[in-house]
This record gives structure tokens, C-alpha cells and sequence, in this order.
């Protein structure tokens, strides 16, 4: 019976060291397969992030475009109203009440009565021409570039002289 009991003990033992000996928790392949799941999401989540922004990007330069052709295409139509008369002076566009259209293609800059109109014009070629005995057509040739995005536009409207 002794004998039993020192095998019973022994046995007892050596199953408490192959528990011991078990091996328990991470293991140096689950680390490397966790930090390459780790990359790949990263990679994943990075891509998608910047393809996000640069699409917002685009879409924020097309709606300051049109923004900005409005704005432009807004204050012509004013400045055609409120005059009887306009003339072509050194590339700038110059109505008789007193508007004044100046581009600075350095500047890249529409100014109007020498303030900033619009920023980021690209080209401006303007031109005035009579089309009827009493009636100027201003015709202006433009493009605004903002976020890497380029707007082409063609403007045309009428002066009525004598009005």
C-alpha cells in the first residue's frame, strides 16, 4: 500500500510538471501572424482614407470652380447693366461707370476697380466687339485652376450703348 501511495504521488507530480511544462500563451507564430494582420489593416485602412480624401479634394476644387465663374459671370452682368458703353483697354475690360476689369497673370489674379475678385486664374483673354450699331458683345475667355482642377469657361453678354 505504501508502494501505492508513492506511485500515486509521483504519478501526481509529474502531471502537475507536464502541466507546467504546457505551453500557454502567445507564441512567437501567433505574434509574427498577428503584426502582418496588424500591417495589412493598416495598409488597408490608409488607402482607402486617402483615396476618400483625395476624391473630397477634387470635388472641393470643381465647386470652387463653379463657384468662382458664378461669382465672375455675376459681377460682368452688373457692371454691363448698370453701364451704356464698354471698351477694351490694354487687355482689361472697362465699362463707363467707372468698372474696371484688370488680370495679373503673374499674380494669376482678377481684379475689379483694383480689389482681388477672384485668385487662381489661370488664363483671361477678354475681348469686345460690335456686333450691332448700338451693341457691344464682351466675350471672355477663362480658366480657374484651385486643388488641382481646371475650369474652362467661355462668357459672352451684350452692352447696349446710349441706354
Amino acid at each position: 500500500m505504501e508502494k501505492s501511495l508513492k506511485t500515486l504521488k509521483f504519478k501526481h507530480l509529474q502531471q502537475g510538471c507536464d502541466k507546467m511544462n504546457r505551453k500557454s500563451g502567445i507564441t512567437v507564430s501567433s505574434l509574427v501572424i498577428y503584426v502582418v494582420l496588424f500591417f495589412v489593416f493598416t495598409f488597408f485602412v490608409t488607402t482607402i482614407t486617402a483615396n476618400v480624401n483625395k476624391t473630397m479634394f477634387i470635388e472641393r476644387g470643381k465647386i470652387n470652380n463653379i463657384k468662382n465663374v458664378s461669382k465672375l459671370n455675376s459681377y460682368l452682368v452688373g457692371s454691363s447693366k448698370k453701364s451704356s458703353d464698354v471698351y477694351l483697354v490694354d487687355k482689361n475690360i472697362v465699362f463707363d461707370n467707372n468698372d474696371e476689369y484688370k488680370y495679373d497673370s503673374a499674380k494669376q489674379t482678377l481684379y475689379k476697380n483694383d480689389k482681388v475678385l477672384l485668385k487662381g486664374v489661370t488664363k483671361f483673354i477678354p475681348g469686345v466687339e460690335r456686333v450691332a450699331s448700338n451693341v457691344k458683345e464682351v466675350s471672355i475667355e477663362i480658366e480657374i485652376e484651385k486643388y488641382m482642377v481646371t475650369k474652362k469657361e467661355t462668357m459672352r453678354f451684350a452692352v447696349r450703348e446710349g441706354v
